[in-house]
């Protein structure tokens, strides 16, 4: 997936320099939603959907990544009996 975002150009909004909305009435503003919102698709349709609960409430491209990242850097037995 980060390979993915990276190719697309989208890994800026992961990284935060897309964090903060513009304006609504803002020219980029357009773009900027049309960008979020293929990236959190891209998130959606590519994670099993037991996981889709950490995503789901996510607002933004970054923190949707966050919590993916936290739960995949997990090193407890639990989570290693569960990738087994």
């Amino acid at each position: 997936m980060h390979q993915y975002l990276v190719e697309q150009g989208y890994w800026s909004y992961i990284k935060r320099a897309h964090e903060h909305q513009p304006d609504l009435m803002a020219p980029e503003y357009a773009t900027w939603e049309q960008d979020t919102s293929r990236i959190m698709y891209c998130l959606v349709t590519c994670v099993h959907d037991h996981m889709l609960g950490y995503i789901h409430e996510a607002k933004m491209p970054k923190e949707a990544w966050e919590n993916l990242r936290k739960i995949f850097e997990e090193n407890t037995t639990a989570r290693k009996l569960q990738l087994c």
